[in-house]
């Protein structure tokens, strides 16, 4: 066969670029294709619709900006795939680069070079490969005797093709995700109807642990007198009388509110003051919200009995004491009484819940510590009964 017969016809994907896809295909990582009409400098590609006599001034960044996504975009790797199936997706890309370098050279020819570059990580180039595109046989789109375009050649035509599969396919994955969110839709809404459902019992629940609480405060109340050197006496009758009196008014507030189930805690205090000592108590007021019985704190702990609570020596242990005191009369300034019992969570953790303070502090500050700690846990029980009710 002579050397003419071999001759690549200008519609014909270039073998080269089939081969550097295949050598560089684990570790390319993007394409690019440039153009250039005689000897001048290689430039991105444009929409053919433009007209290249205005865009002569601009400089490269600017022919960036307007280059088109086909000749310029990042490489796929896909894991598993077969062999054959390799093979054929590498040309399809390098015939899918060359169709548009035809339709290129049809709008702006009649010769154009194109350069074909490979990326590896930022801006290392793993190759570059160029091949000239002479259609001089054809007559431009933009020939000065305005003569019909040629037919679209087979390579355009199955480019176009494929270009109207890839759109069919991405719809039947459209549609496939449509349906999928649809599924998950229904069993959410499922899921919300047995929530719905188990609200009821949820809240009795709640009553259940409501009462256990009740009782849990009565045992260390008891607990808390015991320690206090016998200055208070329970009176066992009279309290409990007044605890199952209690119970029924807390369970039918918690019923009609969930979020106020525990607004008497404070009030229960009291009461158990005014029975131990048959006279309305003027240790404790009585408090509305928990930035008042912070406030009690704040005004109440004295700094080296607070100090026993932490480690350290004398004078971090009484800087520590110091700086909580004084954390005291920053909650107590807040307005709002959930929110800053969410940022007073640590706090109750750390220090108003231990042992130690309840041993360092007297029987009163345990007691309207207590009432602080009520109060973050029926804000806390009232929130998690609506979002499960909810």
């Amino acid at each position: 066969m002579s050397k003419r017969a071999k001759k690549r016809q200008p519609t014909q994907t270039p073998s080269e670029w089939v081969d550097l896809f295949t050598e560089h295909d684990d570790v390319l990582m993007r394409i690019r294709m440039l153009w250039r009409r005689g000897g001048g400098r290689y430039r991105p590609l444009v929409p053919v619709n433009l007209a290249l006599e205005d865009l002569e001034a601009l400089d490269f960044d600017e022919w960036e900006e307007l280059e088109m996504p086909e000749t310029h975009f990042e490489w796929a790797t896909l894991d598993s795939e077969a062999p054959d199936d390799h093979q054929r997706r590498l040309a399809d890309q390098a015939r899918e680069l060359w169709a548009v370098a035809i339709l290129w050279t049809r709008a702006k020819g009649p010769v154009c070079d194109f350069q074909l570059r490979g990326y590896a990580n930022g801006e290392d180039i793993l190759f570059e490969d160029g091949k000239r595109c002479n259609l001089s046989g054809e007559y431009s789109r933009y020939d000065d005797n305005e003569r019909e375009r040629p037919p679209v050649d087979e390579a355009m035509r199955a480019m176009i093709s494929d270009e109207r599969s890839a759109w069919h396919q991405m719809d039947r994955v459209k549609d496939g995700l449509i349906g999928q969110l649809n599924d998950d839709r229904e069993r959410l809404f499922a899921h919300l109807d047995r929530t719905t459902s188990a609200a009821p019992e949820l809240i009795e629940n709640a009553r259940d642990v409501l009462e256990r609480a009740i009782s849990f405060q009565q045992h260390h109340f008891e607990d808390y007198m015991s320690r206090a050197g016998g200055r208070r006496e329970l009176e066992a009758k009279a309290f409990t009388e007044y605890q199952k009196t209690k119970r029924s008014n807390m369970a039918f507030a918690f019923l009609r509110d969930a979020g106020m189930a525990l607004a008497a805690t404070l009030p229960l205090v009291q009461g158990l003051l005014e029975g131990m000592t048959g006279r309305a108590s003027q240790v404790i007021p009585k408090f509305e919200k928990a930035q008042q019985a912070l406030a009690y704190l704040h005004l109440s702990v004295i700094p080296e009995q607070l100090a026993q609570c932490f480690s350290g020596t004398a004078e971090e242990r009484l800087e520590r004491a110091k700086s909580i005191i004084a954390t005291f009369d920053v909650l107590s300034q807040r307005p709002d009484e959930s929110a800053m019992l969410i940022e007073a969570q640590p706090l109750i953790r750390s220090l108003l819940s231990t042992l130690q303070f309840q041993q360092a502090v007297s029987p009163d500050q345990v007691l309207v510590a207590q009432y602080v700690i009520g109060r973050a846990a029926m804000f806390r029980m009232g929130q998690d009964v609506y979002e499960n009710a909810g």
